[in-house]
């Protein structure tokens, strides 16, 4: 299943260490287990500004993450065998 957004570790809490992980990943570091939800803003890009609202709201109390999920679309691999 998914993960709520930003739960990087899936410990049910989002804090300091899930801001990390995912800075980490923003940034070129690590990568990002199955289910988790990094696009905080929803705007279907991995970047700075999701990196900016988790660390708002872990740090200075900002809203929460609760963009709408969209699932990203298949490869092309996957598609091009698909019966449509």
């Amino acid at each position: 299943g998914w993960i709520a957004f930003g739960d990087y570790n899936a410990d049910g809490a989002i804090n300091a260490g899930d801001v990390n992980k995912i800075s980490d990943y923003i940034f070129g570091g690590v990568a990002i287990p199955a289910g988790v939800r990094v696009d905080m803003n929803g705007d279907g890009v991995y970047d700075v500004l999701d990196v900016t609202l988790l660390t708002n709201y872990v740090y200075r109390g900002g809203p929460a993450p609760t963009c709408t999920f969209t699932p990203p679309p298949a490869p092309a691999s996957i598609l091009k065998d698909a019966v449509l």
